[in-house]
């Protein structure tokens, strides 16, 4: 299934579960995220995180990393906040992301990739 199809097919089932969701997942949210993703992608290209790609993977508001135990103390150090994999019942070697905000997307890129 196409990246559109995969969308079209997660906002159909938000629309169903609750209709005004939708106005969320469309134009310039659209636009952040997939910033968001194609940041990611880019820094991901220096080895230091990789990004969980699920058989499905569709573009949405989290993504899940793989950064290794040493990101935690980067992060810290730097006043970055994300959910460590521990809240999660995984090791704290993953962390989840918000990706709503290409600015802190590429402060988290930066802040991992230095």
């Amino acid at each position: 299934m196409r990246r559109t199809e995969n969308r079209a097919k997660n906002r159909n089932t938000l629309r169903k579960l609750n209709p005004s969701a939708d106005p969320l997942f469309t134009g310039a949210w659209l636009e952040k995220i997939d910033r968001s993703f194609e940041l990611l992608f880019e820094g991901e290209k220096h080895g230091r995180y990789s990004i969980i790609r699920p058989d499905k993977m569709a573009r949405t508001v989290y993504v899940f990393i793989k950064a290794g135990r040493k990101a935690r103390r980067t992060l810290a150090e730097k006043d970055i906040r994300v959910m460590w994999g521990s809240e999660y019942g995984l090791s704290d070697d993953y962390l989840r992301l918000e990706t709503l905000e290409p600015s802190y997307t590429g402060i988290f890129v930066d802040a991992i990739n230095s």
